[in-house]
């Protein structure tokens, strides 16, 4: 794989993000980690209509249980999160990496993005490991891993962050020891719309793109592609209400027909 994502790119993530100067980004947020993970018997649940279905891609195998904890070092509003998560290891050597699939809305289902499918099975032929996660506990519905008390997205986002780390590193304290180990080569990210968000937060203010030597919490991610996004580009200024009743807070940046302009 090319060298990791640059401070560069990390920086202007920053600023979409939260519209605060780049200098901000040296105020790394600290990560959680994933305790209590337990294989189920099989993935039959999470991928079809049943007691708990979300939406699994079928190449998934090996499914889990686990809980993220940790991430109240930040905020006491970000509680300790349920989830379920799953892995299909590449179709044939030789092996290339890994790619973690982050999906859309609030991650309480697999593929929010029905093209997931599409690229997982072409991700599995050409050599990478796949990962898929859904949050909240299994036997449920899901639940958004933005919720918060403190109604504080960046903060909630440690919950993805160290969701990535783990696969990486494993543990906090180990190097290397994740899923990731299973191929090694790059651990990339894949993610959707509201996963998109939780991925730039991951890099911008929980240590994912850091270059350099990978480490525990930092430098966890090689590559990230973001699809829809990232959103949560200034969530104030969506909130904010004229005296007309209404939000004039938008921009109209693609005008014609799709036909004169591709929009």
């Amino acid at each position: 794989m090319t060298p990791k994502l640059s401070t560069t790119l990390v920086c202007a993530i920053g600023l979409i993000l939260s519209a605060l100067p780049c200098a901000s980004v040296a105020q790394t947020l600290s990560l959680g980690t994933v305790s209590s993970s337990t294989a189920l018997s099989n993935c039959s649940t999470l991928q079809n209509p049943g007691t708990d279905f979300r939406n699994f891609d079928s190449h998934m195998t090996n499914c889990f249980t686990a809980t993220l904890t940790g991430c109240t070092v930040n905020d006491a509003g970000v509680s300790d999160l349920y989830f379920v998560w799953g892995y299909a290891m590449p179709t044939a050597p030789p092996y290339k990496g890994t790619i973690v699939m982050l999906p859309g809305d609030g991650g309480e289902n697999a593929a929010t993005d029905t093209t997931f499918q599409q690229y997982i099975s072409q991700y599995l032929a050409d050599g990478y490991q796949v990962v898929e996660v859904a949050w909240g506990a299994y036997g449920g519905g899901g639940v958004a891993w933005e919720a918060s008390s403190a109604a504080s997205i960046l903060y909630a986002a440690c919950r993805p962050a160290s969701f990535l780390n783990w696969i990486r590193n494993g543990p906090l304290g180990s190097v290397g020891l994740g899923r990731w180990q299973a191929t090694q080569g790059g651990m990339c990210v894949h993610a959707d719309s509201g996963g998109a968000g939780a991925a730039a937060n991951a890099l911008a203010w929980f240590n994912g793109g850091a270059g350099g030597t990978a480490a525990s919490g930092a430098g966890y991610i090689d590559k990230a592609v973001m699809e829809n996004g990232p959103v949560f580009s200034d969530v104030e200024r969506g909130c904010e209400i004229q005296s007309n009743g209404t939000n004039g807070q938008n921009t109209q940046i693609c005008t014609g027909s799709p036909a004169q302009t591709g929009c």
